[in-house]
């Protein structure tokens, strides 16, 4: 109410809404005239040689550019984090003799690997040789037996 008598100092509410209605009018008649302006100034242009497959290709060229500046972006910040993240852990202490020492280690390994793999191998062929002299013998419990009695044989030896 306060708000009222100060914008509307001493006028009577008949005149308040006539005064009311006026305002509405001449912001209307303002808001028409200014955009009658605005088309008869895009009237008197000429015309543009924009069309729709210039504007498509514009917006495709636009989207383009930012996936560019974006990609260039995040490889940047990923290197600085990893330049950030080198700086700050300890220096490496592994040298030339200790990567040329693991190299050894992997192949006396492989080397073993391959070892126990071959005896394996040859152990299978053997056991398959010797069960097809007793099928041709006719005496396969025995073969069996021998069979059993080498590959405790083998077993003891590798232990």
């Amino acid at each position: 109410m306060l708000n009222e008598v100060a914008r509307w100092g001493s006028v009577h509410p008949p005149e308040k809404e006539r005064y009311v209605a006026a305002t509405k009018i001449q912001a209307l008649h303002r808001g028409r005239a200014a955009r009658r302006k605005l088309r008869d100034a895009d009237e008197r242009a000429p015309p543009s040689e924009v069309s729709y497959a210039d504007v498509v290709d514009d917006s495709a060229m636009q989207h383009a550019a930012a996936t560019k500046i974006q990609a260039l972006h995040r490889g940047r910040a990923a290197r600085c984090k990893l330049r950030d993240a080198d700086e700050r852990a300890p220096p490496s202490e592994v040298s030339y003799a200790d990567v040329v020492d693991d190299s050894a280690m992997q192949y006396v390994a492989a080397t073993k690997i391959q070892a126990l793999h071959r005896g394996r191998a040859a152990r299978r062929e053997l056991n398959d040789t010797a069960k097809e002299d007793a099928m041709s013998e006719g005496s396969y419990a025995e073969v069996a037996d021998n069979s059993a009695m080498r590959h405790a044989a083998a077993t003891k030896k590798t232990s």
